[in-house]
């Protein structure tokens, strides 16, 4: 990933998601809930050497942003650069649906009945005879308690979320950097794995 470099500042807010709903229920569709995107545009800056001044960046930063529900699964198409977050313990998951490419958040929370959920759905829309070539990972789990530790700012703790370019899935680390801007403070290319070895973890089946 060329661009943005870690120690960079975005003009992007992360949105923090919402609460699966009896509205949004009404939307799911084979287990899934699609239409929760929207396109971003975020510029992108250095922080200059001297002074607390900003110098932007040219090209901004463009993907579309998948955005998390608690307690269901979303989906966006693959057909560019994907983001999605905030990430604790959800999962993330390229697959194929009828051959095209798509990228899913398979939405847990701390309320264990809207995890089942999420799982719940995230099954069944994985068992789909035109589903195929699951792969995912956990972005949380790419980083250590040391470098989530380093990454807190303002006594605040960063933001986790996946990436997704073609052929590449990404985790990264966004610290709180100015009123309206975030830092990029770490990236790590994530190792995807198989949904048939996923669906055995605990961590996932439980």
């Amino acid at each position: 990933m060329a661009y943005p470099k870690v120690g960079k500042y975005i003009a992007y807010k992360v949105d923090s998601g919402l609460q699966i709903n009896e509205t949004l229920r009404g939307q799911v569709v084979n287990g899934a809930l699609s239409g929760q995107t929207a396109p971003a545009t975020a510029s992108i800056y250095s922080k200059n050497m001297i002074g607390s001044g900003f110098t932007e960046e040219k090209p901004p930063w463009m993907f579309t942003f998948l955005k998390y529900v608690a307690g269901a699964v979303t989906t966006a198409p693959f057909n560019g650069s994907v983001m999605t977050g905030p990430m604790s313990g959800c999962y993330l998951f390229t697959y194929t649906d009828g051959g095209a490419p798509g990228v899913a958040h398979v939405g847990t929370a701390d309320d264990p009945d809207k995890t089942k959920e999420a799982k719940k759905g995230w099954v069944a829309f994985a068992a789909r005879a035109s589903v195929g070539s699951i792969i995912g990972a956990s972005p949380f789990d790419s980083f250590s308690t040391a470098e989530y530790a380093q990454a807190m700012a303002q006594g605040r703790p960063p933001t986790v979320v996946g990436y997704f370019e073609t052929g590449k899935a990404y985790a990264m680390l966004l610290s709180v950097g100015t009123a309206d801007k975030v830092k990029l403070a770490a990236v790590k290319e994530m190792t995807m794995k198989p949904w048939d070895t996923i669906k055995t973890l605990p961590k996932f089946a439980g």
